[in-house]
């Protein structure tokens, strides 16, 4: 999640130069946390064929509706869908995620 320090706030010590970009990537225990869900989606995965490449899941979600739709709601979205990049990295596909062992992540947990 990303927002833009609002005017008035440079200084401060989340947003050091006024309307900079402010990322959820700064938090100190960001990257502790998605590593380990990254890896218990690897686990998962590698439990089962089945899972290896499962995905299913609507483009909003909608706090209202969470026990209706838990993985969001309508317009749905496919492997296929843009990952986008917005500028900063190439635009991905959802199913050119999935292996880790692959680009654009190249990697293996042990």
């Amino acid at each position: 999640m990303g927002t833009i320090c609002p005017a008035g706030s440079g200084g401060t010590a989340d947003c050091p130069v006024e309307r900079t970009a402010t990322f959820s990537s700064n938090e100190p225990v960001f990257h502790l946390h998605h590593g380990n869900v990254d890896r218990l989606w690897w686990l998962w995965q590698e439990k089962n064929a089945a899972n290896k490449y499962a995905f299913h899941g609507g483009s909003i979600q909608n706090t209202s509706s969470l026990n209706e739709f838990p993985n969001g709601q309508a317009p749905w979205l496919d492997k296929t869908a843009v990952l986008p990049g917005g500028g900063l990295w190439p635009d991905y596909k959802i199913e050119q995620t999935f292996d880790t062992r692959s680009w654009p992540w190249c990697y293996v947990y042990e």
